[in-house]
């Protein structure tokens, strides 16, 4: 299962490429563990972290191994952390929990992990059912719609934190000046957000979001954040963490504990949170596929990220799927098949063991700051400036298509922020299809598209995007 690669060449390259993809991961890691942890508040961070550190560990490992991609490199996925964010937020806020912090707490966490656990093996049911090139069509408006409501959910959780406070209304009250502003609070993260981007922008090849949290912090400790009573991570426990007890699930989901109704609200959460995984990780292997000129099975790709996601929540690790810029770099880096991943999880058990300590010294406003840089990054325009090309342009037959697009996403986004990603995932299952088949009912030819206007869904290479963008029009 591991692979054919003996060879000298192909062991430094596997180990090299799930290494430096390792290095790349490590933020997006640790935010979505802090995303997953977010409603139990800063006390808990330490634990999210480590949750989001043992996630992408195991899930690249099993994935890895298990998985449809021979390349592809999975883990923690911010998105996914949303959802288990507001699982454990509604789990909450539930009346018949107990009064004690500590014990409502647990059981929260236990309830979040058994949702995850569902959703793996709804996940293996897909893949097992051969759902795979079902599920790899899900409209693009849908999927663009809930990314972009994630993109603002994370954005409207992480700003008062950046700012040092608990919520809006503090904000507020710091820009009418009714509350004094701990100046480093923003100063600490906007650094971080500096610094990633004049990395990126300068050089391609270097961790640019590890280097950015790294001189936001020393930016916070250097200017005293510590002495403004300013959140850190905290200490994370060495080691692995002890497996999650759901031996606990009987009693807690039994109807004499009125928690009963609890198990409707986990299903369909975790439906939701298998689908989308699904979608990620057959996305992100088309896009490995055309940088590593390999091709997946998208059958056993569902399968293994099954198996992986299973196994994370049984051991207390964030839910994850497939992510491109992992793979991708892992290939570019010389990994040439599967012990690529496997390297991968190993380097952060390494971290783990090792740098617990020193990741614990992380302001929370450096995350915050880091997160809403990657929720801005995640917001997908594509379907606005379509309509506005289309305007411009005078081209209806093209409107046509494009406008009900827009139309699907913006409602899908709503959605998720108002009602919830389940809601929003099913109205927009339906709106899709009913402007599907209004669309089958009209004449299929209706005109003649360039390629720089109109193009396939294909992944493809920065550079053969940047030729269609300028020899398109030479194609009708």
């Amino acid at each position: 299962m591991i692979g054919n690669g003996t060879s000298e060449k192909n062991f430094l390259g596997n180990l090299i490429g799930g290494i430096n993809s390792a290095v790349l991961t490590i933020p997006t890691s640790i935010v979505s563990g802090l995303l997953a942890f977010a409603p139990l508040g800063p006390e808990y961070a330490s634990m999210g972290v480590q949750a989001g550190l043992y996630g992408t560990m195991v899930i690249s490992i099993i994935a890895a191994i298990f998985g449809g991609s021979s390349v592809q490199i999975s883990g923690a996925r911010s998105a996914l952390a949303v959802i288990m964010g507001a699982v454990l937020g509604g789990i909450l806020a539930s009346s018949n929990l107990p009064e004690d912090p500590k014990a409502k707490a647990d059981i929260a966490i236990i309830l979040m992990f058994f949702c995850v656990f569902i959703a793996g093996f709804i996940q293996v049911g897909f893949g097992l059912m051969r759902l795979g090139r079902l599920i790899k069509y899900m409209p693009r408006p849908v999927i663009t719609g809930l990314m972009n409501g994630f993109a603002f959910v994370i954005l409207i959780k992480q700003l008062p934190v950046l700012f040092g406070v608990d919520d809006f209304p503090e904000i507020l009250q710091l820009v009418i000046g009714a509350q004094p502003i701990y100046w480093i609070a923003p100063l600490s993260g906007i650094a971080a957000v500096a610094a990633t981007m004049a990395i990126k922008r300068l050089r391609k090849g270097l961790p640019s979001g590890l280097l950015g949290i790294i001189i936001g912090s020393l930016v916070f400790h250097y200017f005293g954040g510590n002495e403004a009573g300013l959140s850190l991570v905290g200490a994370i426990p060495a080691g692995i963490p002890a497996p999650i007890d759901f031996s606990r699930l009987p009693e807690l989901l039994s109807s004499s504990s009125g928690n009963a109704l609890i198990i409707v609200d986990l299903l369909s959460s975790a439906l939701a949170l298998a689908f989308l995984g699904c979608v990620l990780s057959l996305l992100s292997a088309v896009a490995v596929d055309t940088a590593s000129e390999t091709r997946h099975d998208s059958n056993r790709e569902l399968f293994g990220i099954g198996l992986a996601n299973a196994a994370t929540a049984m051991l207390g690790g964030v839910a994850g799927s497939g992510a491109p810029a992992r793979g991708i770099a892992s290939v570019r880096s010389g990994s040439t098949n599967r012990m690529g991943g496997v390297w991968h999880g190993i380097a952060f058990l390494v971290i783990l063991a090792g740098l617990g300590g020193v990741i614990g010294q992380i302001p929370l406003v450096v995350l915050a700051g880091v997160l809403v840089y990657e929720s801005i990054g995640m917001i997908n325009t594509s379907d606005i400036r379509q309509v506005r090309d289309t305007f411009k342009d005078g081209n209806f037959a093209l409107r046509e298509q494009v406008i009900p697009s827009l139309i699907t996403s913006l409602l899908v986004t709503v959605v998720t922020l108002t009602a919830g990603f389940v809601a929003a995932a099913g109205i927009g299952l339906v709106g899709a299809s009913l402007m599907f088949a209004m669309r089958m009912e009209k004449v299929v030819v209706r005109g003649t598209y360039s390629g720089d206007k109109l193009r396939s869904k294909t992944s493809r290479p920065q550079e053969e995007i940047a030729i269609l963008e300028r020899e398109g029009h030479r194609i009708a």
